[in-house]
């Protein structure tokens, strides 16, 4: 992730830098390309200079490698299922208690041989090792380094599904735990959390950090309290069923009118990409960035008979263009897992570009962080979920045929081609394979030939 100067940032963007308020809560919104991640980072290196703990959480594993560079361990990065998991096992403690008498122990795997010599066993139900309490009475200090937890809880989920948290069992267990004084504040002090892309996460989430902040440290003055700063886009909302709206986030965690701040200078892309992504605006409250500056070339509409044109030109563009960043935003992984082959056998003898990708549920690919970005010559393949926050010189949008619009849905569609035309800072194509006669559905959502938006080429 590159970061600007403080010449390259617009007026708005000093304006949350210098002038917010590092305590309390903070709602930062702006459209695609308004430079959002890039002030969360400078929000979070500020608030390291004073000394306050801060942890930058992203959504996904591939924005959390994306940024990773810029936190040189001056602060946590993490995604947010690794954060709330950690913070979780630090309160434990309240809830139900399984009466069996064991502590248990949020041991490491590397440090499993340490916890073992000093009598640990493997819960293979709860999956986490732990010691009877006469055990751990005999050698606390020894064990304090695994943060243990007698009568642990695991963090409620819905129907057993670990990225769908309960939080209505959260909250409850929070109350429980502050009725009987189980919850020490320092244990649910989280010091400052910047949550970025906060469009992703619950309501309900944010009504429990809320509820966290007032029933815990509500004895303390405001600037002892846990602190939050939220990075949001409405037109960036993966799921409405979900995710939360700006009005949501704003309402939830009561954000007081002078601590909203609004980007809307357009400093990624070209303005002849600003213009396409904007016939995809759906008319959300986060709004259309202003339009940049910055020129290039005509978007374009690249129509092959099969995928293998699209591959051809992608391969093409790639060795003319080795000193770029190139990213390939797909539909799912069965296009994911076609170009990965295809590309990376074209290219194989090319020794200055490299492919990678990255999917939670493909065992070839499940490592994000191992990827590499700022990195030119790196051809980055992620379906489209992972896209959001990411940033290339050329992004390419294979296969679009593939795509069935649901007219009495149309605005999902219209989402996700916003979030995805606008990751390109230089160049964009959409690309289609037209096997048949006649064209494919989805360019009846396409601006026309006419329009001097899109440029329609064939293969």
């Amino acid at each position: 992730m590159r970061m600007p100067n403080s010449k390259e940032m617009s007026k708005e963007q000093k304006n949350i830098y210098l002038d917010a308020p590092l305590d309390g809560i903070i709602l930062v919104t702006g459209p695609p390309g308004t430079g959002k991640t890039v002030i969360a980072f400078l929000r979070a290196k500020t608030i390291n200079d004073f000394e306050i703990e801060s942890t930058v959480v992203m959504y996904n594993n591939v924005l959390s490698s994306f940024t990773s560079n810029i936190a040189n361990d001056e602060f946590v990065v993490s995604t947010f299922h690794k954060w709330i998991f950690n913070w979780w096992n630090k309160i434990g403690a309240s809830g139900e208690s399984d009466d069996t008498g064991k502590v248990y122990l949020n041991c490491p795997y590397d440090e499993k041989d340490k916890a073992k010599s000093l009598g640990a066993r493997w819960d293979g139900v709860k999956k986490k090792w732990y010691v009877f309490e006469d055990v751990y009475q005999q050698n606390v200090k020894a064990f304090q380094r695994w943060n243990p937890s007698s009568g642990y809880m695991e963090l409620p989920t819905v129907d057993g599904d670990k990225w769908l948290h309960d939080w209505n069992k959260i909250q409850d267990a929070i109350v429980s735990g502050v009725s009987v004084d189980d919850i020490a504040s320092e244990d649910v002090h989280w010091g400052h959390l910047i949550l970025d892309e906060g469009q992703d996460f619950s309501p309900d989430m944010f009504e429990t950090l809320y509820l966290i902040r007032m029933l815990v440290f509500k004895k303390y003055s405001e600037e002892n309290m846990p602190s939050i700063t939220i990075f949001a886009d409405d037109n960036q909302r993966l799921s409405d069923k979900t995710n939360s709206r700006i009005i949501d986030i704003a309402n939830n965690l009561h954000v007081d009118e002078d601590r909203k701040f609004l980007l809307k200078k357009n400093y990624r892309n070209t303005l002849q990409i600003a213009y396409l992504a904007r016939t995809f605006y759906t008319g959300l409250k986060t709004g259309m960035p202003d339009l940049p500056e910055k020129q290039g070339e005509l978007p374009l509409l690249f129509t092959g008979d099969n995928i293998n044109n699209s591959v051809d030109y992608i391969c093409r563009y790639a060795q003319n263009h080795e000193n770029e960043e190139i990213g390939i935003l797909v539909q799912n992984n069965y296009v994911r897992k076609k170009l990965i082959n295809k590309i990376s056998h074209r290219l194989n003898s090319n020794s200055k570009l490299t492919v990678q990708s990255y999917a939670a549920n493909d065992p070839s690919w499940k490592n994000a962080g191992n990827m590499k970005f700022d990195s030119p010559g790196v051809i980055t393949i992620v379906n489209k979920q992972s896209c959001k926050g990411l940033e290339f010189d050329a992004v390419f949008l294979p296969e679009l045929q593939s795509v069935s619009v649901d007219p009495s849905d149309k605005d999902s569609f219209m989402m996700e081609m916003y979030v995805m035309v606008s990751r390109a800072r230089s160049t964009l194509v959409l690309m289609l394979s037209n096997e048949g006669e006649g064209n494919p559905a989805v360019i009846s959502f396409l601006p026309d030939s006419n329009s001097g938006l899109l440029e329609y080429i064939n293969g």
